[in-house]
């Protein structure tokens, strides 16, 4: 996705520069960013008015070369099985036909600005799953409209500070943090940064440090990549020099597969890790065992891993679009969907304001699994680093979950029952 990171470890103080990682964003056809809704059902099967919510984020940016419909389409597809099932149920009892607004923001600030007031426009109730780097852009005009956001991926502080937003994962700062962490705890002693030479990547290089200071390992230094690069035998060796033993990589588009696949190819011996959301069900499938052995920091327990929530996913997707592909972003949005179903069902009266309010109020909801229960009456804590304390407030789970490749798919590492790591 073209996600701008703007945090900056250890300061209150956030960067401003772009930060294109080109990762995640989904193409569902819905032109540019005017919002779509699906076919409504019939209304003779409810007997409240119908329920709306949005979904947004660079769902499709042909320019990055990036597709993700299983974003939206995770919101789509429980709200497809709570309508099957007779829709959203409010406390008085009466259903409601749940509606899911998808509004691609394409990596546009302006069209960004377009998705948040339509948003208000159309009255929902929650935007579920931000997906997009223009948060700054999206997040005033729903703070302003106190339209809760539920599960937006973190890469911008107005998710983390802003009164109406719910994240349920660590998002950019918990992945880039973890890093070499998960290096570390598998033996590296020493570990490097291979990342693209781009405006902003600084940031991330901040939050990779940090992570190597937390793993108590030495720092291997960082090797900048261009975004041209073909030939990453350079900074391979740069990499892997004076017996650094692990490699921390993020790269952008092809130049990550390129990477993995010289890496095996040139026989380096060297632990190498990334986030998940580099890691596409393309570049898994298309390169083969050269991604056997990689180390993953995911934001949700993988679907190899038996949880219920993630066989609620699977069912739901299943029986949306079987072609969607099945990842833990898309699993955090799915998740955000069955949130705001259960708040929902506790409410007299669905609306943006009792949404929000209860949305407050939640006391170790379950989470099938998939993360830990979520609570959001207590702020971000973190006794190693307290001047993180006010800009991740409300990252009410600040955990990652750690995870190998295995023939193009992930595998949790370690213990099954208590599989959630607290990496700040």
């Amino acid at each position: 996705m073209g996600l701008r990171t703007r945090f900056r470890p250890g300061t209150r103080r956030h960067a401003t520069v772009a930060f294109a990682i080109a990762i995640v964003v989904s193409a569902l056809g819905f032109g540019g960013s005017a919002l779509a809704a699906p076919a409504s059902a019939p209304a003779a099967k409810f007997t409240g008015d119908p329920v709306k919510v949005a979904t947004m984020g660079e769902f499709d940016v042909p320019s990055a070369g990036t597709s993700n419909p299983e974003w939206p389409g995770a919101v789509q597809a429980r709200a497809k099985a709570i309508n099957k099932a007779g829709g959203l149920k409010d406390a008085s009892g009466k259903t409601h036909e749940l509606q899911v607004i998808v509004c691609n923001s394409a990596l546009d600030p302006n069209k960004a600005t377009q998705c948040a007031n339509d948003a208000v426009a159309q009255k929902v109730v929650a935007v579920i799953g931000i997906n997009s780097s223009e948060a700054p852009q999206m997040m005033p005009i729903l703070t302003a409209a106190n339209i809760p956001v539920i599960a937006p991926v973190v890469v911008d502080p107005s998710e983390t500070t802003s009164k109406n937003s719910f994240p349920i994962t660590s998002g950019v700062p918990g992945a880039f943090i973890a890093m070499p962490q998960i290096l570390a705890k598998t033996g590296a002693t020493k570990i490097s940064l291979i990342y693209p030479d781009i405006p902003g990547a600084a940031t991330a290089k901040l939050f990779v440090n940090a992570g190597i200071k937390k793993a108590g390992v030495q720092d291997g230094g960082a090797v900048p990549v261009a975004a041209d690069a073909t030939d990453l035998t350079p900074a391979i060796a740069a990499a892997t020099k004076e017996g650094t033993n692990g490699i921390a990589a993020f790269l952008l588009g092809d130049a990550q597969g390129t990477l993995l696949r010289q890496i095996k190819q040139q026989g380096v011996k060297a632990k190498l890790s990334t986030a998940s959301a580099f890691l596409t069900p393309s570049l898994l499938s298309s390169r083969g065992d050269t991604t056997n052995g990689v180390l993953v920091v995911g934001s949700t327990v993988p679907i190899t891993t038996k949880t219920k929530g993630g066989q609620m996913f699977q069912k739901d997707m299943n029986a949306f679009n079987k072609k969607l592909a099945q990842t833990d972003l898309a699993a955090q949005n799915w998740l955000g969907a069955w949130v705001f179903e259960r708040v929902a069902n506790t409410l007299p009266a669905i609306t943006a304001a009792s949404v929000l309010d209860a949305m407050g109020k939640l006391q170790n909801m379950d989470m099938g699994g998939l993360t830990p229960p979520l609570t959001t009456t207590t702020p971000f804590n973190s006794p190693d680093n307290p001047s993180y304390n006010a800009l991740l407030a409300r990252l009410y789970n600040p955990t990652v979950v750690y995870e190998r490749v295995k023939n193009g798919k992930v595998f949790l590492v370690g213990d099954k029952k208590n599989p959630f790591v607290t990496v700040f």
